[in-house]
C-alpha cells in the first residue's frame, strides 16, 4: 500500500511502498522497555509498530494520549521508511541509466559497423574507378606540351627550369598547401588526401614544385585537376627533372 509520508525534521513528502521496506530495526536504547512489560503488551506494541512499518498507514488510537505516547516510536521508523525508500529510488534510477548507457553503446557499435562498410565500399570504388583516372592522366601529360598553356618550346623549358629551381624549396608540405595552389579537391568517393599522406616528403616536394611552376598563372580554375587524378598519375616524373620523385 501506498501512502505520502511526511517527516517532521525535513518536511520532505515521499510516496511509501511496502515493497522497498525489507526491514526496521528496533534499537535497545528505544525500545529496550518491552523487556519489562507482559508479554501481551509487547505484542499489542509490536503489532503497531509493525503495521505502520508494513502499510505506511498511521494507526487508529483511542485518544491523543495514547496518540501521544506511540509517536516517538513511530517517528523512528518513520525515518527508516523514508531512508529505505530513498534507497530504493536510487537503485531504480541507477539502474535505468546503466541500461540507458548499454542501449547507447550498442547504438555506437552499430553506427560504427555501418560506416566500416561503408568505407569498404569506397575503397572497393576508387579501384573500380583506376582506369577511369589513368584515361584522365594522358590529358594530363598532353597539357605539358599544350599550346594553349605554353607558347614555345622556350617557354616549357623555362617552366621546366622553374620546377626544378622550386624543387628543393618547397618547405609545407600539407595537402591543404597542395590544394592552395590551385589544385581541385575531389569529390564523390575519390580521396586524394590518403594518396598524398602515403607519399615521401621528396614526391610531395616535387608535386607541389610541378604545380608551381606548371599551373601557376596559365591555367583556369576549370581546367585544373582533381587531387586524385593529379597525384595518381604523377606528371612530375615526366619533366627532364633529376630531382622528381615518385
Amino acid at each position: 500500500m501506498n501512502k505520502n509520508t511526511n517527516t517532521a525534521k525535513t518536511g520532505e513528502m515521499l510516496t511509501v511502498d511496502a515493497k522497498d521496506i525489507k526491514a526496521i530495526t528496533l534499537s535497545f536504547e528505544k525500545f529496550g522497555f518491552l523487556r519489562n512489560v507482559t508479554a501481551e503488551e509487547a505484542g499489542e506494541f509490536l503489532q503497531v509498530i509493525l503495521d505502520y512499518a508494513m502499510t505506511g498507514k498511521m494507526p487508529e488510537f483511542k485518544d491523543k494520549y495514547q496518540k501521544m505516547y506511540y509517536q516517538a516510536y513511530l517517528d523512528v521508523i518513520t525515518e527508516q521508511m523514508i531512508a529505505a525508500t530513498k534507497r530504493a529510488n536510487n537503485l531504480r534510477k541507477n539502474a535505468k541509466e546503466r541500461a540507458d548507457a548499454v542501449k547507447e553503446a550498442k547504438k555506437i557499435i552499430a553506427k560504427q559497423g555501418r560506416e566500416a562498410k561503408q568505407e569498404s565500399r569506397i575503397v572497393s570504388s576508387e579501384d573500380s574507378n583506376d582506369e577511369t583516372i589513368s584515361n584522365d592522366a594522358t590529358s594530363i601529360k598532353r597539357d605539358v606540351t599544350s599550346p594553349s598553356l605554353f607558347d614555345d618550346e622556350a617557354e616549357i623549358n623555362n617552366a621546366v627550369k622553374s620546377y626544378q629551381n622550386n624543387a628543393d624549396v618547397a618547405e609545407d608540405l600539407t595537402y591543404a598547401y597542395l590544394l592552395s595552389l590551385g589544385i581541385k579537391k575531389d569529390v564523390g568517393n575519390f580521396n586524394g588526401e590518403t594518396t598524398w599522406n602515403a607519399m615521401s616528403d621528396d614526391a610531395k616536394r616535387s608535386a607541389i614544385a610541378y604545380t608551381k611552376s606548371h599551373f601557376s598563372g596559365n591555367v583556369t580554375s576549370a581546367n585544373m585537376p582533381y587531387a586524385s587524378q593529379f597525384l595518381k598519375s604523377k606528371p612530375w616524373l615526366m619533366l627532364p627533372s633529376e630531382t622528381a620523385k615518385t
